[in-house]
């Protein structure tokens, strides 16, 4: 990781944040320094970025000063989904809910 972009990666011990650093590696996004960012219970692992391992840290106030792009990844048991609806930009919230073959599903029964 030489030249390139500062990147920050928040919530990346998820499947979300996970699949991002592969995506970035997959496509030879050019990174000159990653911060890996999580939650207090994961503060402590590496994830492996390049051929290098990347301690993952708590995000900050002062995580992002010299950050050029940051991924933000955070989606809680409780969240709420906000969904775009046709052309007069009507929205709508849906409760997600996680179901155990790891896919998500609105309230109303809905595969997302």
């Amino acid at each position: 990781m030489a030249s390139g972009q500062r990147i920050a990666v928040v919530g990346v011990t998820g499947a979300v944040g996970q699949t991002t650093l592969k995506i970035l590696e997959q496509r030879k996004f050019p990174v000159r320094d990653l911060k890996a960012y999580a939650s207090e219970r994961s503060v402590g692992k590496t994830v492996t970025f390049a051929g290098e391992s990347i301690p993952v840290q708590r995000a900050g106030a002062d995580g992002f000063k010299d950050i050029d792009i940051a991924f933000l990844v955070r989606l809680r048991s409780d969240a709420r989904v906000r969904t775009h609806r046709g052309q007069g930009r009507r929205y709508r919230d849906r409760q997600v809910e996680r179901i155990p073959d790891g896919s998500r599903r609105s309230a109303g029964g809905a595969r997302d």
